[in-house]
């Protein structure tokens, strides 16, 4: 596995003009807030609804006022043919797709007692059934635009209610979607999940908002422009992160690192000497204002994190490309003999400077027994020094493939 982060700030966000966006469930509640935010960005919306007529042509009249196009179409999105037509008259109505963002759901209390198959049937159809033939549906579209799909989960598929079981199951199953769905549509479509708390909307019940600001930690509840801001701020690029081979990153034939390359492959690219900093910060332009490489193959083999952050006038896109040109120069090149060396030496002074002391002898000793054997912590140093070019090249190919790749993409407000 290996992911990569391109982070931004606000001040890099992109207009959404010219967009087409299309949010299920956006005649009302939380759906429509999104729908309602994604027009103030500036793009044109479509309006989902199932049978609330009056509240969709409303949702319609309020984008208008904006400047904005947009148009409502009704769809049972538990019947996989009206979800085809959904789209179809979505293509037909405005010629393209940018943006699909699952919001229909439903949420219906079920517990071990109460749950009837009718319940649980209901629970994944809506909140997970849909998605998936959405994003069938639409992602001939999106990948014309290179668009993206954002799917809600919510922290009841994260961490499970026991009044809510249907519900925290297709929830979670959304997570997974989510991930699948963006390895398999990536990298032409970004495939994103945001996963709500507690939200109150105008009209819930005083009481509802009481009850759920004693549970939270920070003793409040979201709202509807929160969430929207979470749905837009993706659109906009501002954090991008890339995963690939979300497995345990083991190839059938075994691991093909036993004596510390990827540790190897991780200095190469860290640190101010590293390559992801003289490529992407240490340039006339500046095209990021800092990097960051690490591995965790004591826990997968091959789980690789790589992250920039943009610099102000430079987009993630961008910093993505800088970043995967320099992982195909790992794949496709040998590391200079002097490079090699230098993080060589590196592993060799860090290796003297933990013998310093009885107590961090006595820390490393427990460290290499509990990866598996303490006589590591002799043999280690010698296994860093056989490394070679070569052996770098191989485990960059194995693990650091671009066909491999999914892109999920979160965001951070802006202070």
């Amino acid at each position: 596995m290996v992911s990569f982060a391109v982070m931004s700030s606000a001040k890099n966000r992109q207009s959404l003009a010219g967009q087409v966006a299309l949010v299920t469930g956006s005649a009302k509640r939380l759906g429509r807030a999104v729908a309602q935010r994604l027009a103030e960005e500036g793009a044109d919306v479509i309006i989902h609804y199932r049978a609330s007529t009056g509240e969709a042509q409303s949702a319609v009249a309020e984008i208008e006022k904006l400047g904005r196009k947009s148009y409502a179409i009704a769809a049972d999105l538990t019947n996989v043919a009206e979800i085809k037509r959904l789209f179809d008259e979505a293509a037909k109505q405005f010629g393209r797709l940018d943006i699909l963002v699952n919001s229909a759901a439903n949420f219906l209390p079920s517990s071990v007692v109460s749950t009837t198959e009718e319940i649980w049937d209901a629970s994944l159809a809506t909140n997970l059934k849909a998605p998936f033939f959405c994003a069938q549906a639409a992602a001939p579209l999106l990948r014309r635009t290179k668009g993206t799909i954002i799917n809600f989960a919510d922290t009841g598929g994260l961490l499970g209610w026991p009044g809510y079981i249907a519900h925290s199951v297709s929830k979670a199953a959304v997570v997974m979607l989510t991930k699948v769905l963006a390895k398999a549509l990536g990298p032409e479509v970004r495939v994103n999940a945001i996963a709500p708390g507690t939200v109150t909307m105008p009209g819930d019940p005083p009481e509802w908002e009481a009850d759920f600001t004693k549970l939270a930690p920070l003793r409040g509840t979201g709202t509807p422009s929160d969430i929207a801001d979470a749905v837009v701020g993706p659109l906009h690029t501002a954090l991008v992160e890339v995963l690939v081979r979300e497995d345990d990153g083991v190839p059938e034939d075994g691991p093909v690192d036993q004596s510390g390359i990827e540790e190897v492959l991780e200095s190469l690219l860290n640190g101010r000497t590293g390559r992801l900093y003289k490529a992407l910060v240490d340039r006339p332009d500046g095209l990021a204002t800092e990097t960051e490489a690490s591995q965790s193959s004591q826990k997968y083999a091959g789980a690789f994190s790589i992250a920039a952050e943009a610099a102000e006038g430079h987009t993630p896109e961008e910093v993505e490309r800088a970043i995967e040109a320099e992982l195909a120069r790992l794949r496709t090149e040998l590391a200079p003999e002097r490079e090699l060396t230098k993080v060589k030496n590196q592993f060799a002074a860090s290796a003297y400077r933990r013998l310093s002391g009885s107590m961090a002898i006595l820390i490393q000793l427990l460290s290499y027994d509990g990866l598996g054997d303490f006589k590591e912590m002799n043999a280690w140093p010698a296994k860093i020094g056989a490394i070679t070019a070569e052996d770098v090249r191989r485990v960059a190919q194995t693990y650091l493939t671009k066909e491999s790749r999914a892109v999920a993409i979160y965001t951070r407000k802006a202070a």
